[in-house]
């Protein structure tokens, strides 16, 4: 893939904690496939040619958060667009670009310095059935925290993570698969050093 993307983003305070985010992204992709590259484990599949093939599509992106220092909402949606992808052209294939959509919702209980978050989340891409994921993450004022959770297609994830200074933070993440995935996806690991811009 490769293509150019712009974004804007927009952020506003309602009250003293309560602010509320919206980003828009706008763009275009180009996708190319060289199906002579491709071994498939049953030959003559429909949607995939043994040509190459190259086509260009507008996209764009939405999101939108409402948050505060104990609670957050959000709601995003990507390839809104749905562009098509006729990359094999004189076939019965409809290949297209499926939007996205995903949300999340947690809140921070506790007083004091420790306190626990649960989180869920949930995301839809059609025709693939609709997951949701559950997490509990516990901190000691936020600078410290560990979370484990649960997605409902059959994998399990837990990490870790410090914050160093106002300006560095450290994470690790480990998920795996599980039931009849775990036969053809094992698992992965995150390793985040993040670094934010003072202003």
């Amino acid at each position: 893939m490769s293509g150019a993307h712009v974004g804007l983003a927009y952020k506003t305070r309602w009250t003293e904690e309560l602010k509320m985010s919206f980003g828009l992204g706008l763009g275009w992709t180009q996708f190319s496939i060289d199906g002579n590259r491709i071994e498939l484990e049953q030959a003559g599949d429909p949607a995939l040619g043994d040509t190459y093939q190259a086509i260009g599509v507008p996209d764009a992106t939405a999101g939108l958060m409402i948050s505060s220092p104990r609670f957050q909402m959000a709601v995003s949606a990507g390839q809104v667009l749905g562009g098509g992808l006729p990359v094999y052209d004189g076939t019965s294939v409809d290949s297209r670009l499926e939007a996205h959509l995903r949300g999340l919702l947690s809140y921070r209980f506790g007083s004091g310095e420790w306190g626990w978050t649960p989180v869920l989340q949930f995301q839809h891409l059609r025709p693939v059935p609709s997951e949701w994921s559950a997490a509990l993450r516990v901190d000691k004022a936020q600078d410290v925290w560990a979370m484990a959770g649960y997605r409902s297609a059959g994998a399990g994830h837990f990490g870790a993570g410090v914050r160093i200074n106002d300006q560095l933070t450290f994470s690790y993440n480990r998920n795996w698969a599980m039931g009849t995935l775990a036969k053809v996806l094992g698992g992965g690991h995150e390793v985040v050093l993040a670094f934010t811009v003072p202003r």
